[in-house]
């Protein structure tokens, strides 16, 4: 068997990632942060479709009775959720610019402000703020 000297390990090297796994040259690598803060902030929009923690709050002014009804877990998705958003549209907005790539950053931009807007949503109904049809 022939010896094999060592390989010439430079900055701009993938030589140590595995075949499938290597960039093609003038291609960029995917940022797992990016793909991370979708998925939190998916999974953030979704469980307070699904799960409840209610606490009702009842005031009275001049002679009046109002209910406000506060969920928390709507409240703590929507948070996370726009901070994940927020996150997202700032990586898209700082991140490099490819020529051939404009669309993929039209795609990251709209997921961004998506994720963003209904956290806000989710935060303001958790506040009891505002009702949402069959969200309650």
């Amino acid at each position: 068997m022939a010896h094999v000297g060592p390989r010439d390990r430079d900055s701009n090297s993938n030589l140590d990632a595995p075949l499938g796994e290597q960039a093609r040259p003038g291609e960029s690598v995917q940022s797992p942060l990016g793909d991370l803060l979708v998925s939190v902030g998916f999974l953030a929009l979704v469980l307070p479709l699904f799960f409840h923690l209610t606490v009702s709050q009842t005031a009275t002014a001049d002679g009046a009775t109002t209910t406000r009804v506060v969920d928390y877990v709507a409240i703590c998705g929507g948070v996370l959720a726009d901070a994940c958003g927020s996150l997202l549209l700032v990586k898209a907005l700082t991140g490099k610019r490819v020529p051939d790539g404009t669309s993929k950053a039209q795609v990251r931009l709209a997921v961004a402000l998506l994720i963003s807007a209904l956290g806000v949503l989710h935060l303001l109904r958790g506040l009891g703020l505002i009702k949402l049809g069959l969200l309650g």
